[in-house]
């Protein structure tokens, strides 16, 4: 037998162990962790899996900028009260003829000549309506007002001839800021005459109305055309989610106006809350990556999805929560929130992370 090199058995023994690592470090099925580098909340990762009972993760993160992870305000809330008179004639109802303006229950009603009617509510609710946005109504409907009913995939359009989108945008949030609120953009939908004539018109529909529907336009131009407008509300960077944690909570935000040519169409606000004066404390936020692999593990031991599941981008935000359990006063409690996509039926949820504690709530 010839003579044995030390230094081949040492060099094989390398190749072998790198070779098992690797062989470990390897993804499978069964396996619930990816092989991402960085796990911080300051650490961009992507996570890309498919599993075999219909679960597949397709996941960004980004981390907002000159956010201190360590020390995320836990904040206590109060609802916005909107009833202050001059700030509505002002922002709402300029070059307006006020013909009554009354006090009612938790609120206040301002009623102008042209049949314009504003509500505005000490618990965080404002409204804007207009004759025009009641025959809207009838043509256009989102899941706010009419459940789990929607026609929005109706409307293609990007743009109106009559104002330019990004315009309608800025106009919009500058009201908004105006009556307190600070909002990011969400979406657009382009409500143009020749579709809100078809919707109007589509016997497929009917049963989809509201119940008290006025009566139908009959001919729509160009001068009904609006856009409907979708923001969020942010507060220290972060969104405030539109869903609350727990079913006993307050109404959940919606920031929806409909803004056109000729100005304010319709607004409608509720569940919007403001800061109090000082934080209750402040927190240290779990890994993103942790918050991850718990909303995965959930949804990797199900049984199969006929509709097919995916977890999609997970992002830090606040939601609303009781400040515990005997109390009835509220928070904004920063979670980890994972946006979960039915593939078929496009419906979409959430699930959210405590971002303190790693607790599921889903």
């Amino acid at each position: 037998m010839g003579k044995v090199n030390p230094k081949q058995v040492l060099l094989l023994g390398s190749l072998l162990v790198l070779i098992i690592n690797l062989t470990a470090c390897k993804p499978t099925d069964d396996d619930n962790s990816s092989a991402v580098i960085g796990s911080a909340p300051t650490q961009s990762f992507t996570v890309k899996e498919k599993f075999s009972n219909g679960l597949s993760v397709s996941t960004q993160y980004t981390p907002l900028k000159n956010m201190n992870y360590n020390a995320v305000l836990c904040q206590p809330i109060k609802e916005v009260n909107f009833c202050d008179e001059q700030l509505l004639k002002k922002t709402l109802l300029p070059n307006k003829t006020i013909v009554n303006i009354q006090n009612v229950d938790n609120g206040l009603e301002i009623r102008t000549s042209d049949k314009t009617n504003v509500f505005a509510s000490k618990y965080g609710t404002l409204s804007v309506n207009t004759p025009l946005s009641e025959s809207i109504s009838y043509s256009y409907f989102d899941s706010n007002s009419m459940g789990e009913g929607s026609n929005t995939s109706a409307f293609h359009k990007e743009q109106l001839t009559t104002i330019p989108k990004e315009q309608a945008i800025k106009v919009c949030q500058n009201i908004l800021a105006m009556l307190g609120i600070n909002v990011q953009f969400d979406k657009a939908i382009v409500l143009d005459a020749e579709t809100l004539q078809q919707q109007e018109q589509d016997p497929q529909k009917t049963a989809a109305k509201p119940e008290a529907a006025p009566k139908k336009k009959g001919k729509w131009s160009k001068s009904d055309e609006c856009y409907a407008l979708y923001f969020h509300q942010i507060y220290n960077q972060m969104e405030i989610s539109k869903y609350c944690l727990r079913h006993d909570s307050p109404d959940s935000p919606v920031i929806k106006i409909l803004y056109g040519k000729g100005g304010i169409v319709s607004i409608y606000i509720q569940g919007i809350y403001q800061a109090e004066a000082n934080p209750i404390k402040t927190v240290k936020v779990c890994s993103p990556r942790t918050a991850l692999e718990k909303v995965i593990k959930m949804y990797k031991s199900s049984f199969s999805f006929d509709d097919p599941i995916e977890i999609s981008n997970i992002s830090l935000c606040y939601a609303v929560d009781k400040l515990n359990d005997n109390s009835n006063s509220f928070i904004w409690k920063p979670v980890w929130a994972t946006k979960i996509i039915e593939q078929k039926s496009k419906n979409i949820s959430y699930a959210f992370v405590e971002a303190e504690t790693e607790k599921l709530i889903s």
